[in-house]
């Protein structure tokens, strides 16, 4: 299609969606006449205009479009050996239902198309586009299964996956190691469906879940379509893909290659790292006008804490001529790169921390001794291992009565360390937080009652406090801070109603200060600065309870870190 075309295209279907419904006909009969290349293109955009999105993930529609034309369904009946259990999802397309297949005893999904989609794809075709899908091994794309038919109704065989669609990550930036994350298993996806001569054609959010593990599932490959001798038809492109997330040649109907899944993945990268789309202001088909015409910004320009490898990259997939976008195998290494890259500089900024905390509790630690180890009271000291786990094991905290010990573990620095907590009286330390949430976690220290454990975790660019109840449960968010790696100390009220700790004045005031959080009301003071020179602050504390004198406690926390730096374990003098 012509650019002129285009723009007349862009300029109809603008004044059909302004017009009453029922006089659109009528406005397309005059306006078109014998163009039926420019009507069907205009009806196009009004059926994504109506109905736009994935009927496999979004909730169920409250309009008749979204149900089946020639039967409806309800749970318990059956189609072939299939009986249907419940509705997943309902759009223009048609229905995706669960159901149970009676033959092999498992649950799928079978995907019903509406009768006009159906028509305007035979069903010889449903089955070709099925079965070139379902030679799609690959862990992040849904399986094909294969298509049933009865009563000239058709229906796609699916792996069922239950999850949440990535629609639910609009509107907010998401953190730039998930965006990594979900990117890289998206490309892969894509570059396993590439090296068939599949081009998936429809890549959204919508069309991504993300399952209850972490996951990434690409779901839609069933009505993918297949490049014959290095060509996409481009007859009928349009009607399938969607409005915001097209390629420049899927907009103008032109043929559509690989290159094509590259664009519409720059875009639903631009929109989680960013968080929203370049063109979110717009009407649907005025971005897709600036899709084709207009260079986006970038994404760092819309959230500063878009990286630049990953900001260059974005703008590289979404460039206008698909010959200078990178291919899917490339887009997954560099994310992959980005992604270890991140996380060798976040070991490295936390092995830094705790070898500058050990050094400096060596030393006050010597000089303890040297003042106290000829003191009768000192003189019988044996050392006794409390874990016995290969790994990484920091920062133990003992609980108020002396039983408990909570430290962090990892298997090795290439995991996250997560909090755990050995009893005196268990064989094995329990673990409290899960390793499938973000960010870095250090510095648990226990309530006055021990019944909550607080700690940190770092997110590369954010940080946050967080508790947990140290007989295991969900995890709080207590406070967000403004700056990572400064509160590694947190400490606790002896009343157990307040935690204190250091943080940036501002974002534009770089000094530190100390805050007291009062943790039932979610209240936040800042301190004042204790003298006119306004020096920095470090590890704030409290006071502790008369019975607890500063010395045994300092002389206590310093010989348990040195002890672990020392030995690889945790252990407690006394």
């Amino acid at each position: 299609m012509a650019p002129s075309e285009w723009n007349r295209v862009l300029e109809l279907f603008q004044a059909a969606i302004e017009a009453p419904p029922d006089t659109r006909t009528t406005l397309l009969d005059q306006a078109c006449g014998v163009e039926t290349g420019i009507r069907k293109a205009v009806e196009d955009l009004l059926r994504q205009h109506d109905s736009a999105g994935s009927f496999l993930s979004r909730p169920v529609w409250d309009t008749a479009l979204a149900m089946l034309d020639a039967e409806r369904f309800a749970p318990g009946s059956r189609f072939e050996s299939y009986v249907l259990e419940r509705v997943l999802g309902r759009g223009g397309m048609g229905e995706v239902w669960s159901a149970r297949d009676l033959e092999l005893d498992r649950t799928v999904a079978l995907k019903f198309l509406r009768a006009h989609t159906a028509s305007e794809m035979d069903t010889a075709r449903i089955v070709r586009e099925a079965r070139a899908a379902s030679a799609l091994n690959h862990p992040n794309i849904v399986t094909v299964h294969g298509v049933v038919r009865s009563n000239d109704i058709a229906a796609i065989v699916m792996e069922l996956v239950e999850g949440s669609s990535l629609a639910a990550l609009r509107n907010t930036p998401v953190a730039v190691d998930k965006v990594l994350a979900i990117g890289s298993q998206i490309a892969q996806a894509l570059a396993a469906a590439h090296e068939h001569g599949i081009v998936h054609g429809d890549i959204k959010p919508e069309n991504i879940v993300q399952r209850h593990d972490g996951y990434i599932k690409v779901l839609d490959f069933g009505l993918a379509q297949r490049v014959i001798a290095g060509e996409m038809p481009g007859a009928g492109a349009l009607g399938f893909g969607t409005i915001r997330y097209m390629s420049p040649e899927q907009a103008r109907g032109e043929s559509i290659t690989p290159s094509s899944d590259i664009f519409s993945l720059g875009l639903v990268l631009f929109e989680f790292a960013a968080g929203k789309h370049p063109f979110a202001d717009q009407a649907p088909a005025e971005a897709l006008h600036s899709n084709l015409t207009r260079t986006p910004p970038a994404p760092s320009s819309v959230n500063p804490r878009v990286p630049a490898n990953l900001n260059s990259l974005i703008l590289a997939m979404l460039a206008k001529d698909p010959v200078q976008r990178p291919s899917a195998a490339q887009v997954a290494k560099r994310l992959d790169a980005a992604g270890r890259a991140r996380a060798s500089a976040g070991r490295r900024f936390w092995a830094a921390g705790a070898l500058a905390a050990c050094l400096m509790v060596a030393v006050t630690v010597g000089w303890l001794l040297s003042r106290t180890g000829n003191s009768p009271q000192f003189a019988n000291l044996r050392i006794e291992p409390l874990t016995s786990q290969d790994g990484w094991e920091t920062t133990p905290a003992f609980s108020p009565d002396g039983k408990s010990v909570a430290f962090t573990w990892a298997q090795s620095l290439e995991i996250p360390p997560q909090i755990y907590v050995k009893h005196d009286n268990d064989s094995a330390p329990v673990k409290l937080t899960d390793p499938r949430e973000d960010g870095i976690i250090a510095s648990p220290v226990w309530s006055s009652d021990g019944q909550w454990i607080a700690f940190m975790r770092a997110f590369k660019s954010s940080a946050a406090i967080f508790a947990i109840p140290s007989a295991g449960g969900e995890q709080r968010k207590l406070v967000d801070l403004k700056v990572v790696g400064m509160s590694d100390l947190i400490d606790w009220s002896p009343d157990g109603m307040r935690l204190t700790f250091s943080d940036l004045v501002s974002s534009s005031d770089r000094r530190l200060a100390i805050y007291v959080l009062n943790v039932r009301t979610g209240e936040e003071r800042r301190q004042p600065f204790p003298h006119p020179s306004n020096s920095p602050i470090g590890i704030p504390n409290f006071l502790p309870m008369a019975a607890r004198s500063r010395l045994s406690e300092w002389l206590g926390f310093g010989m348990t870190l040195c002890i672990r730096c020392r030995f690889r374990a945790v252990k407690r003098v006394g």
